[in-house]
């Protein structure tokens, strides 16, 4: 093999060969020892951004899917809303496989959710009645046992902006 890389760069015609064939190997390796190491992880996804108005029976749909690796398994999700002030987050739902745990007294009254399932790789937090306080910073946080075993989790945003009508007084 040290003589087909030395015949290689003595002719530098052939070095996008080489590079190649080094590309190749590199690629290969890191596959190997990506997947061996758990470093391909699962992926979660969300809209980044959700634009509605008050009234008229708006509902604010927010839905977190995930894709999972090999002998990766989701434990819980939950859905998030970032305090007014601070980078602190109040916990609204979390979603286990099969059932729902409303964490929120309003939230309780005013949403529905979809919870995952094997076949389901998603949640869905449908808020109605909307109101000016449910703007701001949702995020939602996926954890799970990744191929060697180890808790992990991984987390995506969504910001939720309303707009409120205009009243106008005729004179």
């Amino acid at each position: 093999m040290k003589d087909f890389f030395s015949r290689i760069s003595d002719n530098s015609h052939l070095k996008p060969i080489k590079l190649y064939i080094l590309n190749t190997i590199l690629l290969f390796f890191q596959q190997i020892f990506s997947s061996s190491l758990g470093i391909i992880a699962l992926s979660v996804n969300s809209p980044t951004q959700i634009k509605l108005s008050l009234g008229s029976d708006s509902t604010i749909v927010l839905n977190c899917s995930f894709e999972m690796e090999i002998d990766e398994f989701v434990t819980s999700i939950t859905w998030s809303k970032k305090y007014e002030t601070g980078d602190y987050y109040r916990r609204i739902n979390s979603y286990y496989p099969s059932r729902v745990v409303y964490l929120d007294p309003d939230m309780e009254t005013r949403s529905n959710s979809i919870t995952f399932t094997d076949s389901s790789p998603s949640v869905i937090l449908n808020i109605s009645e909307i109101h000016c306080k449910d703007y701001g910073q949702y995020r939602c946080t996926v954890e799970y046992v990744n191929s060697n075993n180890k808790g992990m989790e991984t987390s995506t945003e969504t910001s939720v902006y309303i707009q409120g009508k205009m009243l106008t007084k005729k004179i």
